[in-house]
C-alpha cells in the first residue's frame, strides 16, 4: 500500500540533497544541519482536549447507600481522590469532569460554590494540584439527581416548574432562563480561563443534562429551540476562550450537531460508548466524518459506569452484553478508537480501579487516542549572517487518532509552529518567529513537510541554541503543547535542536514576515476581510454574496449558493466563488485541496482557478470531483500576481446540485523574492572562447557576451561555484541574442554535493525565437536543493557560426 504523504511547504517542494537514515542524531550538509528528533512512542503526553478524563459524577449514587462511598465525590472528596490516586489512575489522566447540579455550584442566590463550598473547592483544587485540566457539566433537571438541581431561589423567584424526582423548571420559564443566563455569566467570569479548564458543556438542560424529557410550559412564550438558544449564547459568551461542547442527546442531538458544524460550538460529547444498542457503526463513521470533515472532534463518554460493585446484576438489567468485565472495557475502548475521539472516560473511582487493572488498555488509549504530534526532522541553517530570509525545513506527523482542534472558534488557531534563538546559557528567547504551521491540519497516516522563510535582526554577535515549539500565539508565544519526542525539554518549554552562529545582525531589524491566508482561518462576515471575498456568478463575472448571521454563512442568489465555516461551499444555478484580492505585488503560492463533503447523491462538482480572467488550474476547462470523492484533489500552484490581482477558487455544480457540498481551504502566502547569485560565484567553462570572457556572463551586464571556441564538440559544461557558501535554489536562467544562429538548445542541470556532480533536470529543450541582437529569456526550473556549485552541462546548440554563445547566466536563490 503506498503511503500518503501531503507536503504543505510554505515556499515550495524540497528534494533533499542526500539520504538520510530516519533515526535520531544529526547530518552535516554544507551550511545546514539535519536534525532527526527520538520520538516516544509509549507513555503519556499530557495536553490540552485529550486524554483519560476522571469524573465525579454528581446524580442520585452521592446519596444511595449502595453504592461504594469511594465514589460520592461531593460529600467526601478526600476518600474520592485517595482512590483514584492508590488506583494509578490519576496518574495516566488528563482531565478531571466535575458533573454536578446547579444547586451544587450555586445553592442560594450569589452564593458560589468555589467561594464558600470546601468540598467544591476540595474537587477542583485537588484536580489542579494533580495537574489535571477542569472541565464542568452544571445540569438544572432534578430527574435521578441527590438533590434539586435547579436551586430552590429560584422557584421561590416564581418559576414553574413540574416534580421530576425532585422539582424541575421547564425550559422556557423566563425566570429560570434569566437566573440561569446569570449564573452562566459569573461562572465565566471565574473559570474562562484556558490553562486551567479544558471544556464545558454548554447545554445541560433536560434529564442528567442530555437533553432527554425536555418540557415547556404552554403558557408562556418559548419554545425548546429557543430556550436552548438561550442557554447556548450564555455559554458561549460566558465562556469566549473554552472549548464549549453540546451534548448529542435526546431531541438535542441535531442541535448539537447545528451548533458544531456552524462554529457556535466546538466540540461533540457522546455517550454510551461501548453500548452497542445505542453506539452503533453508523454513529462511529458519523464522528469520523464530523472529525475529517468539519474538525469537530468527539469527547467521548464510557457508558458503562458504575459497574464494578454489582456487575452481574448490572449486566443482567442491561441484556447480559459482555461475560466478564475486561470484554466490556475492551469493546468500550475499541468504540472509542473507532470513532476517533480525542478523550475517554476512566469515569468514577470504582470504575477507575478495574481499568487500571486492566491497565494496557488504558495505555493503549494513551497512544493511540487523541492527538500525538512528532516532529520527525528538521533541516535549518549553521549560521545567519544577515537579516535575508533563511530556510528552515521541517516534517511532522500525528499517531493518534484524533486531531488538535485548532481551527474551532474558542482556539481560533491560536497554537502554531514558532522557532527561536536562545540565549545558550538561560536559555530564554532572544528572539520568536512565529510560522503559518497549523498542527490541526495533521491527521494520523499522512507526513507533513514545511519550508518556512524566516529572517532575524537585531541580535547580537554569539552562538545561540536553535529551539521550536508549538506555542500560544494568546499567551505572548509560550510554548503550549508537548510533542512526543524523548528529546530534552528546557525549563521553558522550547525544544532544542543545536547551536546556531550569529554574526553582522547587531544592529539590523529582522525583515518583515511574508504575508499568508489560510481561507477557513480568516473566514469573516465582512466582505475584503483579511482579502477574502464570497462571490457568485459565471463565466469571469462575479457579484458578492450576502451574509447570514444565524447560520454564519454567506448565500447568492439561489438557495445552495453558500460558503461557510470550515471551508465549506456549495453551487447552485450559479457558481459559488471564493475570491482573494492581492494586497501586494508579489511571487505566491497557492495550496488546497477541493473534495466532497456530501457523498450520498449528486453527480460531482467541477472547480477551476483563475487569476482574474485567465485560467491557473487546470490549465483550459474544469477540474472533475466526482460525487464521492470525499479525499479530493490537491493543488500547489506558483504565481506572480500584481497589487489588486484577483485569485477565484470556482465551483460549479455540474448538471446538478443534489449533493454538491463540497469543501475548500485554499491557502495563498507570498514567497520569499529571489536573487540573482551569479554575480557572487566564480564562472568557469570547458568550452573556451573565441569572443569575450566568460567572466561576463555573470557581470550583471545584459549586454556583454561570451562566445566558446570554435568547432567544439558535445557535452561542454560551464560551472558556477559559490566556494563554501551553500545557497537554496530551484531556477537558472539563460539569456541569449542571435539564438537561432548561437544559442544553447538542450541542458542538464547539475549540482555538487558530497564531491559528486548530482542531475536535477536532465535534457531540457532551449528554444530560440530570434536572430537578432535582441535579449532573449530562457527560464530553467528543478526543485529546490541547497548547493554552493551549480554546473550546466550542455548537450546541444545551435552552432551557425561554429559556436555557442550566451549574454548572461542568472543563478537564482530565495
Amino acid at each position: 500500500m503506498l503511503k500518503l504523504r501531503i507536503t504543505f511547504s510554505l515556499l515550495t517542494i524540497t528534494t533533499l540533497l542526500f539520504t538520510i537514515s530516519w533515526m535520531s542524531g544529526q547530518v552535516k550538509a554544507a551550511g545546514s544541519t539535519t536534525y532527526q528528533p527520538t520520538e516516544k512512542t509509549t507513555g503519556l503526553v499530557k495536553n490540552p482536549a485529550m486524554g483519560w478524563v476522571l469524573y465525579c459524577d454528581a446524580f442520585g449514587q452521592m446519596t444511595n447507600n449502595s453504592f461504594p462511598e469511594m465514589n460520592k465525590c461531593v460529600s467526601n472528596p478526600s476518600l474520592f481522590w485517595e482512590t483514584f490516586d492508590q488506583s494509578g489512575a490519576t496518574a495516566k489522566a488528563s482531565i478531571f469532569y466535575l458533573r454536578a447540579p446547579w444547586s451544587f455550584y450555586e445553592p442560594t442566590e450569589g452564593n458560589y460554590g468555589w467561594e464558600n463550598n470546601g468540598n467544591f473547592t476540595a474537587l477542583v483544587e485537588g484536580a489542579k494540584n494533580r495537574g489535571l485540566k477542569l472541565a464542568f457539566r452544571v445540569y438544572v433537571d432534578s430527574q435521578d439527581s441527590y438533590q434539586q438541581a435547579t436551586p430552590q431561589y429560584v422557584r421561590d423567584a416564581g418559576a414553574k416548574g413540574y416534580t421530576n424526582t425532585f422539582w424541575t423548571p421547564y425550559v422556557n420559564d423566563q425566570v429560570f432562563l434569566n437566573k440561569l443566563s446569570a449564573f452562566i455569566s459569573a461562572f465565566g467570569e471565574k473559570y474562562n480561563d484556558p490553562t486551567t479548564v479544558d471544556f464545558i458543556d454548554g447545554m445541560g438542560l433536560g434529564a442528567w443534562g442530555e437533553g432527554h424529557d425536555l418540557r415547556i410550559d404552554s403558557t408562556q412564550p418559548g419554545t425548546i429551540n429557543s430556550s436552548v438558544a438561550v442557554v447556548t449564547q450564555s455559554y458561549r459568551t460566558a465562556f469566549p476562550k473554552i472549548l464549549i461542547g453540546g451534548q448529542q442527546g435526546g431531541s438535542l442531538a441535531s442541535t448539537a450537531q447545528s451548533l458544531a458544524e456552524s462554529d457556535k460550538f466546538d466540540i461533540l460529547r457522546r455517550d454510551s460508548i461501548g453500548m452497542a444498542q445505542y453506539f452503533t457503526q453508523a454513529d462511529k463513521n458519523f464522528y469520523v466524518k464530523e472529525l475529517l470533515t468539519f474538525g469537530i472532534p468527539l469527547f467521548a463518554e464510557n457508558g458503562w459506569n458504575y459497574f464494578a460493585h454489582d456487575f452481574a446484576g448490572y449486566m443482567s438489567r442491561n441484556g447480559n452484553p459482555f461475560s466478564n468485565i475486561r470484554d466490556m472495557l475492551v469493546y468500550s475502548l475499541n468504540d472509542a478508537k473507532a470513532a476517533r475521539a480525542n478523550t475517554f472516560d476512566l469515569r468514577v473511582p470504582e470504575d477507575a480501579v478495574k481499568w487500571m487493572e486492566n491497565v494496557d488498555l488504558v495505555d493503549d488509549f494513551i497512544i493511540n487516542g487523541g492527538y500525538r504530534l512528532v516532529p520527525v526532522q528538521f533541516i535549518a541553517p549553521d549560521a545567519v549572517t544577515s537579516n535575508n530570509y533563511v530556510t528552515i525545513e521541517s516534517s511532522w506527523k500525528n499517531t493518534g487518532l484524533g486531531k488538535l482542534p485548532n481551527s474551532r472558534p474558542a482556539w481560533n488557531y491560536k497554537y502554531k509552529v514558532a522557532y527561536a534563538l536562545l540565549n545558550s546559557t538561560t536559555k530564554q528567547p532572544i528572539i520568536t518567529r512565529v510560522t503559518n504551521i497549523d498542527p490541526s491540519e495533521w491527521l494520523k497516516g499522512s507526513l507533513y513537510d514545511y519550508e518556512t522563510a524566516l529572517s532575524f535582526g537585531n541580535i547580537a554577535n554569539g552562538t545561540y541554541d536553535l529551539a521550536y515549539a508549538i506555542v500560544d500565539t494568546t499567551r505572548g508565544n509560550v510554548p503550549a503543547i508537548n510533542l512526543a519526542v524523548t528529546n530534552p525539554v528546557n525549563t521553558n518549554g522550547w525544544y532544542s535542536l543545536g547551536p546556531i552562529n550569529v554574526s553582522g545582525i547587531g544592529s539590523t531589524a529582522p525583515m518583515t514576515d511574508l504575508p499568508s491566508y489560510r481561507f477557513s482561518e480568516d473566514f469573516n462576515n465582512i466582505q475584503g476581510a483579511k482579502q477574502w471575498y464570497y462571490m457568485q456568478g459565471s463565466g469571469s463575472t462575479f457579484t458578492n454574496m450576502t451574509w447570514l448571521s444565524g447560520t454564519n454563512q454567506w448565500k447568492g442568489a439561489y438557495d445552495y449558493n453558500l460558503i461557510g465555516v470550515n471551508g465549506l461551499i456549495h453551487p447552485d444555478t450559479n457558481d459559488t466563488v471564493i475570491a482573494w484580492k492581492a494586497p501586494q505585488a508579489g511571487n505566491i503560492t497557492i495550496k488546497g485541496r477541493v473534495a466532497k463533503q456530501n457523498s450520498s447523491c449528486g453527480d460531482g462538482v467541477k472547480v477551476k482557478i483563475l487569476k482574474n480572467s485567465s485560467p491557473l488550474w487546470p490549465n483550459s476547462g474544469w477540474q472533475d470531483i466526482a460525487a464521492t470523492d470525499t479525499i479530493g484533489v490537491n493543488h500547489e500552484l506558483i504565481t506572480t500576481v500584481a497589487q489588486d490581482d484577483y485569485i477565484y477558487f470556482v465551483l460549479n455544480r455540474n448538471s446538478t446540485n443534489a449533493c454538491d457540498g463540497s469543501r475548500w481551504n485554499p491557502v495563498i502566502e507570498y514567497r520569499v523574492p529571489s536573487v540573482n547569485i551569479a554575480p557572487q560565484a566564480t564562472v568557469t567553462t570547458t568550452s573556451g572562447a573565441s569572443i569575450g570572457q566568460i567572466s561576463n556572463i555573470n557581470n550583471g551586464i545584459i549586454t556583454d557576451s561570451w562566445s566558446s571556441q570554435n568547432g567544439i564538440t558535445f557535452p561542454t559544461y560551464i560551472t558556477l561555484d559559490l566556494s563554501t557558501t551553500a545557497k537554496r535554489t530551484n531556477k537558472i536562467t539563460l539569456v541569449s541574442h542571435y539564438g537561432i544562429g548561437q544559442g544553447i538548445t538542450n541542458v542538464d542541470i547539475e549540482v555538487k554535493n558530497n564531491g559528486q556532480w548530482t542531475p536535477v533536470a536532465t535534457q531540457v529543450p532551449i528554444t530560440w525565437n530570434s536572430n537578432t541582437d535582441e535579449e532573449e529569456y530562457r527560464n530553467i526550473t528543478f526543485s529546490t536543493v541547497t548547493t554552493s556549485q551549480i554546473r550546466i552541462k550542455v548537450n546541444n546548440g545551435n552552432l551557425s557560426w561554429g559556436h555557442i554563445a550566451l549574454n548572461e547566466i542568472q543563478w537564482w536563490s530565495f
